[in-house]
């Protein structure tokens, strides 16, 4: 591994060569979680792993090499940070692009050999196998139910007794039942096109919009094009799979990405992630998707698409107070936190701010009613150099409400790592 005071050979690290250390004082009223740059903790991450405002650490691909490996590098962090609150993005895969066709089963988060080349993808010795979500949506009710459960609890089964919560949930639609594809050749993605559904048309969930040419596989394509979208019946196989997981040392329920990132284009990139469907098709999504699953989630991360017919029309679900407050006050228990995706995506870089900026909107509670916020900022992928000097000026002030909330998943963190490890 490189230096932390160069910038990194990993493409997923970005190169924060300007680091904000003239930048003025901010005050943060939540936490941040960060990412590691490697298999085990440099220096520079150790002092961050201290830091109050961290509270999280997502790991990636780059973090892990076998499960004996990832037990050792969460013990190195536990005994750095026992409260620590450790997630993992961990859904299935359904293919591969070799000459052979379509693999099923592949987890989509462990792969190796070259990680940008999916013709690599393989599944980590130790780790069982979980089918994608788009497998489980194709299977008939009620087997379904049950391959959901199953899939949940294979997931949960090796990282729950870690102390890792996975974030394998997608709660996004697929109103076309695309199957998992390579992604498609847009000449203007900024663009999307939509047209009225014709008459007698079979889309898997119901909806009047309809994404035309090869814009609309462009339009969702991060959601169904590796095959994370159910399709059909996600609320109950959502909350099967969810059932699943839980059934693993009570391992939190993790949902995305509120509302739903099935019609937009791909917020990781630098462009603008919208969708154009209206308030009442929004709320009818809610009520079919979400609202079944009220009072049921633990953690619900939220999405960088800009919802342009709703009634705040030019600022991301996650930064928008009126999207938070509706998830916050008509679907989570008191409990349960909010998250945000990762602010160093490039949705948040089109807005033209600093990820600093970002940070601080993203933490700051409503005036009105300090209760709707965001939790937990994700703030991955950076050096830690710039986490270092981001937190040197950042004033934090958590919330109140924050605070309690957080201590609840803090307290399963410790007590889920008390329990007999796997050794390898």
């Amino acid at each position: 591994m490189k230096s932390e005071h160069n910038t990194t050979d990993n493409p997923d690290i970005q190169d924060t060569t300007h680091y904000p250390s003239n930048h003025p004082s901010v005050t943060m009223h939540s936490f941040i979680a960060i990412s590691l740059q490697s298999t085990s903790i440099g220096s520079v991450e150790t002092q961050l792993l201290t830091h109050p405002m961290v509270c999280a650490v997502v790991l990636f691909t780059r973090n892990i090499t076998s499960l004996g490996q990832l037990t050792d590098l969460v013990y190195a962090i536990r005994q750095i940070r026992p409260n620590m609150i450790l997630m993992i993005d961990q859904e299935g895969l359904d293919l591969e692009f070799t000459l052979q066709g379509i693999r099923s089963g592949v987890w989509r988060t462990f792969k190796q050999d070259n990680p940008h080349n999916p013709a690599t993808y393989k599944p980590y010795p130790d780790f069982p196998i979980a089918p994608s979500q788009y497998t489980l949506g194709n299977i008939p009710l009620p087997q379904a139910l049950d391959s959901a459960y199953e899939a949940g609890k294979a997931i949960a089964s090796v990282l729950a007794p870690l102390g890792i919560i996975p974030l394998s949930t997608v709660l996004d639609s697929n109103i076309h039942g695309y199957a998992p594809s390579k992604p498609p050749e847009v000449s203007n993605p900024t663009q999307q096109t939509v047209t009225d559904s014709q008459p007698g048309q079979k889309l898997s969930q119901p909806n009047s919009l309809q994404i035309s040419s090869e814009t609309s596989r462009a339009s969702g394509w991060v959601i169904h094009g590796i095959g994370r979208s159910f399709g059909q019946h996600i609320a109950e196989l959502a909350k099967a799979k969810l059932n699943g997981i839980h059934s693993q040392f009570q391992c939190p329920r993790v949902v995305k990405h509120w509302i739903d990132h099935g019609l937009a284009l791909d917020s990781h990139q630098c462009v603008q992630a919208t969708d154009p469907r209206s308030a009442s098709e929004l709320e009818a999504y809610i009520n079919r998707v979400w609202l079944p699953l009220k009072n049921f989630i633990d953690i619900a991360m939220t999405s960088h698409v800009i919802y342009t017919k709703s009634d705040d029309p030019h600022t991301e679900a996650g930064l928008s107070y009126s999207m938070l407050a509706k998830l916050r006050r008509y679907i989570l228990k008191p409990t349960a936190l909010i998250i945000s995706d990762c602010l160093g995506m490039g949705a948040i870089q089109a807005k033209g701010i600093s990820l600093g900026q970002a940070i601080a909107t993203a933490s700051m509670p409503n005036k009105q009613d300090p209760d709707i916020m965001t939790d937990i900022v994700l703030v991955l992928n950076q050096e830690p150099l710039f986490y270092q000097s981001y937190l040197k000026q950042a004033n934090h002030q958590p919330s109140h409400q924050c605070s309690e909330r957080l201590s609840l998943w803090q307290q399963w963190s410790m007590a889920s790592t008390t329990q007999p490890v796997r050794q390898i």
